[in-house]
C-alpha cells in the first residue's frame, strides 16, 4: 500500500510538472513552428504514460486483490476501450461480489 502511495505522489507530481512546463514553453513560439507542435505533443504524452502508471499503481496495491476490484478494472478498461468506437458497450454485473481474495504471486 506504502509503494502505490508513494509512487502515486512522486510520479503523479511529476507528470503534472510536466504539463505545466509544456504549456509554458509553448506560449511565445509561432503558431506553425515545429518546436511548438513537439511542445503541444507533450499534455498527450503525459496523459497515456499517467493511464500506463495508473494501472501499475493499481497492480501494486493489494486492497486491489479482490474479484470485485478486477471485475471493475476490467469494466473501466473496456468502457475506455469502446469509447471513441461508435460502438455501444453495455456491461453487466453481479449486484454483490464473494469476498473472494485473489492471489498476487505467481502461480505455482
Amino acid at each position: 500500500m506504502r509503494i502505490a502511495r508513494d509512487m502515486h505522489d512522486e510520479i503523479g507530481g511529476k507528470l503534472s510538472r510536466i504539463s505545466f512546463l509544456s504549456d509554458m514553453a509553448s506560449r511565445g513560439l509561432p503558431e506553425n513552428s515545429s518546436s511548438r507542435e513537439q511542445i503541444e505533443e507533450l499534455p498527450w504524452r503525459r496523459a497515456t504514460s499517467f493511464k500506463s502508471w495508473m494501472k501499475s499503481v493499481w497492480a501494486v496495491n493489494p486492497s486491489n486483490d479482490t474479484l470485485e476490484s478486477l471485475v471493475h478494472y476490467i469494466c473501466r478498461h473496456a468502457e475506455e476501450f469502446f469509447e471513441l468506437t461508435g460502438m455501444e458497450l453495455e456491461v453487466e454485473t453481479p449486484g454483490a461480489f464473494a469476498p473472494y481474495q485473489l492471489s498476487g504471486g505467481s502461480p505455482a
